[in-house]
């Protein structure tokens, strides 16, 4: 049977085990580690997770191949399954109970993570993991210890259909054309690649990055792999199959190295890649050589065990300490230790224990220590460390939220943010407090974030000096928006405080001013949204009511708070100079005021020098061992809090006759 060029022998050759598989797994192991450790050492290295599922397809169809030809899909499905417990679960219960443990004592905040892990056990933390890549409250990724494990959740899921796709295609039937399943699964791959275009995030920890939907294609594509290469005869074009193969060898090399903001073409090429390179390998000596060298060889078997307990190790080494020689000495030794020590114990004896045991029994005991481990894991997840070892040195930790100016309910009531947070009918009132007598101003605080992690100044303002307030943070959102025209929940809200604005109050603005990833510079719209400030200034001056610009805060660079932890002097690991600082802030500030000048009621508060003094030579997220943000660029209740006594002066100046 000749397709094209390609023809397909009519004996089927018997998949068996290839040294140099391993070695490519040992190349996608360490692109995600280094990748994981810097992404500027590897920006792409990210895609080794990519080759993962592309060899999961090639493998698992061959070794499906192997042993399903005569059963039918209960019994296949019934060893396939007992297989994948054999395979999967010793090292997945064992890494989640114990890391679970360290970070129920390590971790102030563990409760995202303790879910996730619940979640890993069954299989499902992609889903939540996709749940709260939703949520701009969520913690970083970087800070959970089982963001990793989405991938296994991803194969998993894919495997419980998978059996059944090839069983119904006639793969296993030797009657059937193996033209079928090839198309089915062709057919497939081409429906997911196109998900993966359509649903966002593909990139960016979204439904396309997280869902089985859209990687399927990858595992499609090493199905696609398996098949050619079972059916595939050797021809004499070694020459031609080697230049394939390195070509196919350097697409993945480049589109592991290349800038991710260059890389959208490289990174879905990786797949396909990879697959060529799989089938063309076996005719190129010396590329075969070299990946099933001793290293690479020892590397891919571990790669699992090495999978499973770098994110974790690395999760909380960045709760514990700072990035340097001593971070990245302890990283490797604790990675590679527990790695081997998991390759050893569990994937090798423990794993042969239960295969010489047969099905039943790998049923019988896999399955009732997944219950034990989940019920373990909740209880961490239900029980309350009072001492988390993360916060050493640290005076105190003080909240992130406040309920306040919320009435009857939390802060989270005050933010929109589709779908998750929509804007309800009593937002307005709600989340508005009135002056202590009518003599008094109130405070009508618009804008994103950066606006919302103002509630512990409001909180002051109100308890102590009286006045009314009202905020409601549109997550993502800046007012007035750059381009004139507001999203409707926010219209909404700003016709509404118009209603109620009455001449004396004041509108208070608190937007994101800077890039918050890579290079810290002034947002591209920033000029264009001074412009729209201008026109509200102008509105509100015949009302006889002032805007307030909240300037910009420092903003640092570090990815858990806790790794801040002040030394004897006071100084921390985070702190920044001062003058580096200001720089990307200057041309915002100039700007700033050349608006202001041009209008009576605009006003700049200079929250930048209230959190980092003139006086100070670098600027430092902890005070007297105290945090002032909740994370690199928002202040917590406490950070904003400080700010109280200069801008009540502030407010009192300028509502002067």
């Amino acid at each position: 049977m000749n397709i094209g060029s390609i023809s397909f022998s009519e004996t089927v050759k018997k998949f068996s085990y290839r040294k140099d598989i391993d070695g490519i797994r040992a190349i996608a192991i360490l692109m995600v580690i280094i990748n994981h450790l810097n992404t500027k050492w590897l920006p792409g290295g990210y895609l080794g997770v990519d080759i993962f599922f592309v060899i999961s397809g090639f493998v698992i169809t061959g070794s499906l191949f192997n042993y399903g030809h005569g059963k039918g899909l209960p019994s296949l499905l019934y060893d396939f399954y007992a297989k994948r417990l054999r395979r999967i679960t010793p090292a997945l219960l064992t890494n989640i109970v114990i890391c679970s443990t360290a970070v129920w004592i390590i971790d102030p905040q563990p409760q995202i993570s303790l879910q996730t892990g619940f979640l890993a056990l069954f299989g499902f933390s992609n889903f939540y993991l996709w749940k709260i890549s939703q949520d701009y409250f969520s913690p970083s990724t970087k800070l959970n210890a089982f963001t990793h494990t989405w991938s296994l959740g991803v194969e998993e899921q894919i495997y419980l259909l998978y059996p059944c796709i090839l069983k119904i295609t006639g793969f296993f039937n030797e009657k059937t054309s193996r033209l079928f399943p090839l198309t089915a699964i062709c057919a497939l791959s081409i429906v997911s690649a196109i998900v993966l275009m359509i649903l966002p995030g593909h990139t960016t920890g979204g439904a396309a990055y997280l869902l089985p939907f859209g990687r399927f294609w990858e595992f499609g594509i090493g199905c696609i792999a398996c098949l050619l290469s079972l059916h595939f005869e050797n021809r004499d074009q070694k020459n031609i199959k080697s230049v394939i193969c390195y070509l196919s060898f350097l697409c993945v090399i480049f589109s592991a190295v290349l800038p991710q903001y260059q890389n959208v073409l490289w990174s879905f090429l990786a797949a396909p890649a990879t697959a060529v390179l799989i089938l063309f390998l076996p005719h190129t000596n010396k590329a075969r050589l070299f990946l099933s060298g001793n290293v690479l060889q020892f590397l891919g078997k571990i790669s699992y065990s090495l999978y499973l307990w770098h994110w974790p190790i690395l999760s909380l080494l960045n709760l514990y300490m700072k990035s340097n020689t001593s971070y990245l000495y302890n990283f490797l030794l604790l990675t590679f230790f527990t790695s081997i020590s998991s390759y050893f114990i569990l994937e090798k004896r423990l794993k042969t224990f239960l295969q010489n045991k047969g099905n039943v029994f790998s049923y019988l005991l896999s399955l009732p220590l997944i219950l034990f481990s989940s019920l373990y894991v909740f209880t961490l997840h239900k029980s309350h460390n009072p001492h988390p070892l993360a916060i050493n040195g640290f005076r105190y930790i003080p909240d992130s939220y406040e309920n306040f100016p919320v009435k009857h309910t939390n802060f989270f009531y005050c933010t929109v943010e589709l779908p998750k947070r929509p804007l309800h009918s009593n937002t307005m009132e709600k989340c508005t407090i009135p002056p202590a007598n009518k003599n008094l101003p109130t405070l009508w605080v618009m804008g994103d974030s950066h606006a919302g992690h103002l509630m512990g100044l409001l909180s002051q303002l109100q308890q102590k000096s009286g006045y009314g307030i009202h905020l409601v943070e549109t997550v993502g959102e800046p007012f007035p928006a750059s381009g004139g025209i507001s999203s409707p929940e926010r219209q909404k809200l700003w016709n509404a405080a118009l209603a109620r604005i009455k001449s004396g109050d004041f509108v208070i603005l608190g937007r994101i001013f800077l890039t918050r990833d890579g290079e810290i510079k002034p947002l591209p719209d920033i000029e264009n949204w001074l412009q729209q400030v201008g026109k509200i200034a102008s509105y509100l001056e015949a009302k006889n009511v002032s805007v307030i610009i909240m300037s910009p805060i420092p903003m640092f660079r570090f990815d858990s708070l806790y790794n801040c932890a002040p030394s004897q002097s006071n100084n921390t690991t985070c702190d920044i100079k001062r003058k580096d600082e200001a720089k990307p802030l200057n041309d915002i500030m100039h700007a700033m005021i050349d608006v202001q000048e041009n209008h009576k009621n605009l006003y700049v508060f200079d929250a930048f020098s209230e959190i980092c003094p003139e006086e100070l030579t670098s600027c430092s997220p902890v005070r007297n061992g105290i945090p002032l943000y909740r994370d690199k660029d928002h202040l917590n209740v406490y950070g904003s809090e400080i700010l109280y006594k200069n801008f009540s002066g502030f407010l009192k100046n300028i509502s002067k006759p």
